[in-house]
């Protein structure tokens, strides 16, 4: 069985002969499990904005909220974990609890498809957004190997995460062996989609007479250097006012700056994974995630004044002659080291 599944391979993998009985068994079994796992969560994070959608669409979306998280603790409630739902998820949630050592499973539920990127010169990409409409996927580049199972409910989210298998986790079924990746192909009809992935879930949770191995610590990384990123957010009525913002050098994950409220500085430091290169340039990309068909009907994300210290000798950004940087949801700054 592979490790990460769409929802039509998976139907195909599980044998249709288990009876309910054998599923029964499993969830008297599951509250002897050991004390340890009480102290895990299975986490359901919704990232819609359900007061809009009613606002916009009162009829289609009366209730759907409320049956989603209904039918979440309804399905796990004998398994010896604690249950936790995050209502209008964002990007940092997702982050936090793909890394967390105490997650079990997590279920995302939102929009998805696929949106043209604002990069000068890329194609389209496949996109998961969160309820302030930024892409979800680089959340997941890196995952606690404790995690169990993982469902994308969202239209297309195969497509997200086949890229996010290829760029990040290549050797996903090495370094997660017990994780289970459920996903979705083309349209999705939202209630029974949760269903589905709730269902299909339960018996590889209930079943704990094959325990998860002991994560073995992360070892320590040799070499690499650090540098800080400073952002101001402009000083505005309302409170988040900046998006979250992923860090990506050279084509690699660093990290996430979170959401930045009216008039404040935030600063972080990331550790880059590899020694400097040779006398030449780097590439540095600070992107919201916001897409462009989003900026086409709303106003454009207010970013900040964004400045990486440190790190190479000089920093350029990519703009045009007067100055202006190129992007509304990005950022990129070329680096130039000794």
């Amino acid at each position: 069985m592979k490790t990460w599944i769409s929802t039509k391979t998976w139907k195909q993998s599980v044998n249709s002969g288990l009876s309910a009985i054998l599923l029964g068994l499993l969830l008297l079994l599951a509250p002897l499990a050991a004390k340890a796992q009480e102290s895990r969560k299975i986490v359901l994070l919704v990232g819609i904005d359900f007061d809009q959608l009613r606002r916009e669409r009162p009829i289609a979306s009366l209730g759907v909220e409320d049956a989603i998280d209904r039918r979440f603790k309804a399905t796990f409630k004998a398994l010896p974990y604690q249950l936790q739902t995050i209502k209008k998820a964002r990007i940092e949630d997702l982050w936090r609890v793909a890394r967390a050592p105490d997650t079990e499973a997590l279920f995302w539920v939102s929009h998805g498809g696929s949106d043209q990127s604002l990069a000068p010169g890329a194609g389209s990409q496949a996109a998961l957004v969160d309820v302030n409409q930024q892409n979800i996927l680089p959340a997941l580049a890196d995952i606690n190997p404790g995690i169990r199972w993982i469902s994308l409910i969202a239209c297309d989210s195969f497509t997200g995460w086949r890229e996010i298998v290829v760029r990040h986790h290549p050797a996903l079924e090495t370094t997660h062996p017990g994780l289970k990746v459920q996903t979705f192909t083309g349209k999705i009809r939202l209630l029974p989609s949760v269903r589905e992935a709730f269902k299909t879930s339960l018996p590889h949770l209930a079943n704990a007479s094959n325990p998860i191995s002991p994560i073995p610590p992360k070892p320590i990384q040799q070499g690499g250097f650090l540098f800080v990123l400073e952002r101001r957010a402009p000083s505005l009525e309302g409170q988040a006012v900046a998006p979250a913002l992923v860090i990506e050098l050279d084509g690699k994950i660093l990290g996430l700056m979170p959401t930045a409220r009216s008039g404040e500085v935030q600063s972080a430091t990331f550790l880059a994974p590899t020694a400097l290169p040779p006398p030449g340039k780097l590439k540095l990309r600070v992107d919201s995630g916001i897409s462009a068909d989003s900026i086409l009907t709303e106003e454009p994300p207010v970013l900040g004044d964004i400045t990486p210290i440190g790190l190479v000798s000089r920093w350029k950004v990519f703009a045009g002659r007067d100055g202006t940087p190129f992007g509304v949801t990005f950022r990129i700054f070329q680096g130039s080291n000794p």
